[in-house]
């Protein structure tokens, strides 16, 4: 399943609580009106507490602060993907979002990696 990650850092002054009100209630659906060329669209933020201590890792939660939200875009295929960044290309499109993400990313900061997601099959017992 190819996809598209995305590392934004929240801008420098904005609480995570502002960033993600924002994040939710303007850019997503900025996001989702001006390129709906993806299947699925999903913002994992990070929380405040990171207190995850597996017993078998050490879990580097000192970086934490590297991000504060990973986002996701599935797509059904290359040709969307593209069809996606063509469209980002159009300064009708392109300047309006990174507008937007002016007030809400440290856009300096930003890393976006195309990946191929695998995944192994659902366990019963968890369902």
């Amino acid at each position: 399943m190819l996809k598209i990650l995305c590392f934004f850092k929240r801008r420098p002054g904005m609480t995570r609580a502002e960033f993600r009100a924002y994040y939710e209630a303007n850019h997503a659906p900025l996001i989702e009106k001006m390129i709906p060329f993806y299947i699925s669209y999903k913002r994992n933020f990070v929380e405040d507490v990171q207190d995850y201590k597996p017993a078998h890792i050490t879990n580097n939660t000192d970086d934490s602060d590297e991000f504060d939200v990973m986002t996701e875009l599935t797509f059904s295929s290359r040709d969307m993907l593209d069809k996606m960044m063509h469209t980002l290309s159009n300064p009708e499109v392109g300047d309006v979002i990174a507008a937007d993400e002016a007030n809400l990313f440290d856009r300096d900061s930003v890393t976006i990696l195309i990946v191929d997601e695998v995944s192994s099959p659902e366990l019963a017992h968890n369902a």
